[in-house]
């Protein structure tokens, strides 16, 4: 059975450290609006939110996109006749990198339900239920949810009562010292402190990592210190062991917003390898990831993702993708759906790219851009320890380079169009809402010596994710669909479309089909067990099930001859709303597939 694992083991101690600041920053309340109610009157119960500076409350349900909406239902009463609840106007306020507008409530929030107190109701004193839906979070995204949540109040029914005037919802402000306040490692072992305990705020080096986490003055954040072992397996790479330790950057409450790795490890094929790795989600106005990746074998493995959505305080963005792979160990199985495992070879692939895109947010939620990219393409073979160990042909001395296009390499220029509609309720791991990307492009193509290549091609490329949830958001349903056609059928094995890995068809390791064009959906289904603390984070613990279909065709073979149809089961830590571990199983033709890794899940 193959298998492919990414996973590190965290060392998260046996110390629980669930402060109220952590589970509970927003403190709520209800009170009686009147001191007491006649029979046939009517009264109110005034729910009271106390949020903390900086952070934000999702304004109603029907007006409210990040955090989610925030919802009051009492529990019916015999005696008492509930109105729709009274709430004040919201603030409107931008959310992530420039995606649109949200209507949000911030520090006092004062939320009225008129009810009727019928005339039968005898005198006494009353208990009146209530359920709550709320969500803090920020720009970025929602923290844990807070989930029906019961609220009681009682009510005084007193037939001498006089009528009083119903008050008005209405908004108002916390102190300034009303933060989030950081959490207190001094229960915690010695031996553990250090993974625990923030970095002095004026050491130089926690000067420079805020600097290179893009934190703004003020920001408030602290940043820790964690050691971990890694193992990986997969069958392109091979099997890796090795040590490593993070920093990682986090507001006051517990959320990541950074994180920066550095690791060393032994792997079976190419030896010694060692790398570093960071993170930045501030505020998703700037994002970056940055990893850089070096081995045996002249392994290089280097890639930079950057977008930032507001530049000159403005509606345009770019997108920026910069990247330099040297891999030995790249597998090739073949052109088309039928490409089967045990014909695969190796062969070393060079790629240097870049692409840039630049956008506007034209409207609400639409982000139309245009962009250039560069591809260079290098093929060599690999090293011998991959034949005499793997048992694995090279690619040059196999039957599948007759007639294979590409060999000799290339180079491609592109020019590119933009269109994303985005709608979801935050940039990472969303709830509700639509993403839709189009990108149409004309390449052209230099070869190194081929002269059967075709000088240009053109290309289409669709991802579309919807997002299901309730007012929970614990149960989250995502439908998932992707179509990649490419105009010209001779192009270079290495720039066909292709299937496979975490992001695609996760029953197979990257690229493991291409041919021509690929389509590929997916439906899946996710639900949040529990939230948990972690070295002080909230951990949000989510088990799904989902399968993915998919096929690659073109190439003298149709869509839907051979489709794959690989169920699998998955399984996520998130510090919600950025950095997760995803571990997914998956199976397919190839059999069972383990996949996983750290990083900001979709």
């Amino acid at each position: 059975m193959k298998k492919y694992l990414i996973f590190v083991f965290v060392i998260f101690g046996l110390h629980s450290l669930l402060a109220q600041t952590v589970k509970n920053p927003v403190l709520v309340e209800f009170v009686s609006s009147d001191v007491a109610v006649a029979p046939g009157q009517k009264s109110s119960v005034t729910a009271i939110f106390k949020v903390p500076k900086w952070i934000w409350l999702g304004a109603e349900p029907d007006e409210a996109r990040t955090p989610p909406g925030t919802s009051i239902s009492p529990v019916s009463k015999d005696g008492f006749v509930f109105e729709s609840p009274l709430y004040p106007e919201p603030y409107v306020e931008w959310v992530p990198a420039k995606l649109g507008k949200t209507k949000v409530y911030k520090e006092v929030v004062e939320i009225v339900v008129p009810f009727v107190v019928d005339k039968s109701v005898e005198e006494g004193e009353y208990e009146l239920v209530f359920k709550v839906n709320y969500t803090p979070g920020y720009n970025a995204g929602r923290m844990a949810t807070h989930t029906n949540e019961e609220y009681r109040v009682n009510v005084t029914v007193d037939k001498s009562a006089k009528p009083k005037k119903i008050p008005s919802p209405r908004n108002g402000n916390v102190a300034d010292d009303f933060v989030v306040e950081p959490k207190t490692y001094d229960s915690v072992p010695s031996a553990l402190k250090f993974m625990f305990k923030p970095f002095s705020e004026d050491f130089a080096l926690t000067k420079a990592l805020h600097k290179m986490w893009l934190d703004q003055p003020g920001h408030g954040k602290s940043v820790r210190f964690m050691p971990f072992p890694t193992f990986a397996t997969t069958n392109t790479r091979g099997t890796s062991l090795g040590m490593g330790g993070s920093v990682m950057n986090s507001t006051k409450e517990g959320t990541m917003t950074g994180m920066f790795s550095m690791t060393a490890s032994v792997n079976n094929l190419i030896g010694f390898s060692y790398g570093l790795e960071a993170i930045s989600c501030p505020g998703a106005y700037h994002n970056y990831q940055f990893s850089a990746y070096f081995g045996s074998e002249s392994f290089r493995d280097v890639s930079l993702d950057y977008e930032n959505f507001t530049l000159f305080n403005s509606n345009l963005g770019i997108d920026l993708t910069l990247g330099s792979l040297n891999e030995p160990r790249s597998r090739f199985f073949g052109v088309g759906p039928l490409a089967i495992e045990d014909q695969q070879t190796v062969y070393r692939k060079i790629k240097l790219e870049s692409i840039l895109d630049i956008y506007s947010l034209s409207i609400q939620s639409l982000r139309l851009g245009v962009g250039v990219s560069y591809h260079d393409f290098e093929v060599d073979e690999s090293f011998a320890k991959m034949v005499s160990e793997e048992n694995v042909p090279f690619l040059q001395n196999s039957p599948l380079v007759d007639g294979l296009v590409g060999l000799e390499g290339s180079s491609t220029f592109g020019i590119r169009f933009n269109a994303i509609y985005d709608h979801r309720d935050q940039e990472f791991t969303p709830s509700k809402g639509l993403y839709a990307k189009m990108t149409i492009s004309r390449n052209s193509i230099s070869s190194n010596g081929s002269k059967d290549l075709p000088t240009s091609f053109y290309g289409l490329d669709i991802d579309m994710r919807q997002y299901f949830s309730g007012p929970s958001q614990k149960l989250v349903v995502l439908m998932r669909g992707a179509l990649e056609l490419k105009s010209e059928e001779d192009l270079p094995f290495y720039q066909l479309s292709s299937l496979g890995g975490i992001n695609s068809s996760r029953a197979y390791d990257m690229e493991r089909y291409k041919g021509q064009h690929s389509a590929f959906a997916s439906a899946e289904m996710r639900y949040t067990l529990f939230t948990i603390p972690v070295l002080g984070y909230p951990m949000s613990i989510e088990m799904g099930a989902f399968v993915d279909v998919a096929q690659v065709f073109g190439n003298n073979s149709n869509f839907g001859d051979e489709l794959n149809v690989d169920p699998g089961m998955t399984m996520r830590m998130i510090n919600k709303p950025n950095v997760g571990v995803v571990i997914n199983y998956a199976y397919g033709s190839d059999g069972g597939y383990l996949s996983g890794g750290i990083g900001l899940p979709f």
